[in-house]
């Protein structure tokens, strides 16, 4: 349509032209050409515009990937932030099952997801209530230290420091205070596990940065994690 559009005002525009040149001496001639040419613009001119307007309509439009590289709207992070609402209702057994579940989807993606994912989830729970942030931090501590092999428990604690560290100073004391004050009610055994992958962590750090970091946390906090 658009094709037959443009090339049949083109046709009628150069006849037009043709007319206006021809029978310039005709007044007859030279209006009749001059319909022609006024016609013959304008179906061109709808033939292009037609033409404009389905180019537009099949440019792709760009997309947003996720950190597992496929694709995500605007909806992304709603839907972390109802995730992270239905397991802070959900009771202690199936919450921590989601969340050694999604723990271990952590651990297996690469170290750029696996940062961009947590800093998201973090992101997330800070909108909740103090009462709610206590109680997923609690059962994330807990499943890492119970669910998880050192090694593994390592990688995803030290992604989490990186993430933290990097964070926004209200939201990284927000997220420091949330781990201190629920380190205590961990079991002794979960407890040790935890702080012991901590206290790896910060040995490996640069002097710089492990400083920076030991200022930030209590002074108890301090002495576990050097004691």
């Amino acid at each position: 349509m658009r094709g037959w559009l443009l090339a049949t005002g083109v046709v009628v525009l150069v006849i037009g032209i043709l007319i206006a040149a021809f029978a310039f001496s005709s007044p007859a001639g030279l209006g009749a050409g001059i319909v022609l040419l006024i016609a013959g613009i304008i179906l061109a001119g709808i033939g292009a515009a037609t033409g404009a307007a389905k180019v537009q309509q099949s440019v792709v439009q760009p997309t947003v990937r996720s950190p597992a590289g496929q694709t995500m709207g605007g909806g992304e992070a709603g839907g972390m932030d109802s995730m992270v609402r239905t397991l802070a209702s959900l009771d202690e057994g199936p919450r921590r099952e989601m969340i050694r579940t999604r723990l271990s989807s952590f651990a297996a993606m690469n170290d750029s997801e696996r940062a961009n994912s947590m800093r998201m989830m973090i992101g997330a729970i800070q909108k909740l209530d103090q009462a709610s942030i206590r109680k997923l931090t609690y059962t994330r501590m807990e499943s890492l230290a119970e669910d998880f092999d050192p090694q593994t428990r390592k990688k995803l604690m030290g992604t989490h420091m990186t993430v933290v560290m990097g964070l926004p100073k209200e939201q990284m004391m927000g997220e420091i205070t949330s781990m201190v004050s629920v380190m205590g009610q961990c079991h002794e055994a979960c407890r040790m596990k935890d702080m012991g992958t901590m206290k790896e962590l910060m040995m490996e750090m640069p002097q710089e940065k492990r400083g920076m970091m030991m200022q930030m946390l209590p002074p108890d906090v301090q002495k576990m994690l050097m004691g």
